[in-house]
């Protein structure tokens, strides 16, 4: 995960925390740790305990309507001409997957954006 990707979901589960002492369903709400790993072996042990290149940073256990809450964070564009993150082929495999069991993505260029799609997920108005 980038930096700025990393800050984001730092500063969405910060939100969490606090806010799962008055709702805890967001206990529910879990980061995958998919994150690439930088030596061989490591990749390889981490394919073999069931890790998935490409699955969502965030998922979201909390059933509404049937549907789960599975959140890609990516680094937005900024004013100084940095491209938007793109999702990967695995990632664009795994957002088709899941959509289609009916469940819902959300692609979060910002922890305001992931904090909306869990407050409507949650109902927390």
């Amino acid at each position: 995960m980038r930096k700025i990707e990393s800050s984001i979901q730092k500063a969405f589960f910060q939100w969490v925390r606090i806010m799962r002492n008055t709702h805890p369903s967001l206990w529910m709400i879990k980061a995958v740790p998919n994150g690439s790993a930088s030596m061989a072996y490591q990749k390889k042990r981490f394919y073999e305990e069931g890790m998935e290149s490409g699955f969502p940073d965030v998922e979201d256990l909390w059933i509404d309507d049937g549907k789960l809450l599975f959140i890609e964070f990516k680094s937005p564009k900024t004013m100084y001409g940095n491209k938007a993150g793109k999702l990967s082929d695995n990632q664009l495999f795994w957002r088709e997957m899941l959509t289609k069991a009916g469940h819902r993505y959300v692609l979060a260029d910002s922890a305001e954006k992931a904090i909306k799609a869990v407050k409507i997920h949650h109902k927390i108005i």
